[in-house]
């Protein structure tokens, strides 16, 4: 009886131990897709703008936007009224 109840401990220490590997794995994976969402920066669109290699009205465009190579994220509403900035 004694041999048995020491398999029982070691049975139910086994499943919890793996529920919380399970647990750490997906808090870990979850913490990693956040901080490489905040080292991209928020996009150019989401903030109301269009990446575009000339801005007239924010030469250095909207910060703390994301754009490629050396666009700079232009409002919008400058973009439609300049289409120039598009070329």
């Amino acid at each position: 009886m004694r041999l048995l109840k020491k398999a029982e401990l070691s049975i139910n220490m086994i499943v919890i131990v793996a529920i919380c590997i399970i647990v750490l794995v997906v808090i870990v994976f979850l913490v990693i897709r956040q901080g490489n969402q905040a080292n991209e920066g928020v996009s150019c669109s989401s903030a109301g703008g269009r990446c575009v290699d000339n801005c007239i009205s924010r030469p250095y465009g909207i910060d703390g936007t994301s754009c490629r190579g050396r666009q700079v994220c232009c409002p919008l509403e400058d973009v439609l009224r300049n289409p120039s900035v598009l070329t």
